[in-house]
């Protein structure tokens, strides 16, 4: 329906579907949260989540390395002997 937003079984009015984050409406790809109940556009669950690259600094919104307890990008990550 075009007023409503549904996501996990949830409806939501289209105004109230917004990012849990930076509180802008989101109108496209979404991410939840792990707990389910909070939404993301993609690029804000990385930061809420702490998943932020350790060598550029940047978001990860893809997949993750992660190594000795820091995160990285996979074009990110390099081997300290070669």
């Amino acid at each position: 329906s075009e007023g409503y937003a549904l996501s996990s079984g949830e409806i939501y009015h289209r105004d109230c579907f917004k990012c849990d984050q930076c509180r802008l409406p989101i109108d496209g790809p979404f991410a939840q949260g792990e707990e389910g109940r909070k939404l993301f556009h993609p690029r804000c669950r990385s930061i809420a989540m702490g998943d932020i690259c350790s060598s550029c600094a940047k978001p990860i919104e893809d997949s993750l390395l992660s190594f000795k307890g820091k995160k990285f990008h996979a074009a990110c990550f390099s081997c300290s002997s070669c």
